[in-house]
């Protein structure tokens, strides 16, 4: 269900923090692009949900930080 999947994308977000926290950026990475793909399925099924954008807008750029 979806609300699992948000939750297994927000756990991912949160090992990510942890791994740059540690300055392990490849790690960090490699878990916000997990949660990446997620939030990027579940805005997909349904758009107009603000929790699942701002999810994937904040992954994005995240991301771009590491890069």
């Amino acid at each position: 269900n979806t609300q699992w999947q948000r939750g297994v994308a927000i756990c991912q977000i949160r090992i990510g923090l942890i791994g740059q926290a540690d300055g392990n950026y490849d790690s960090a990475k490699n878990e916000f692009n997990k949660g990446l793909n997620i939030a990027e399925r579940l805005v997909k099924l349904d758009p107009t949900n603000a929790n699942w954008r701002n999810d994937l807008q904040w992954l994005k750029e995240r991301l771009k930080e590491l890069d």
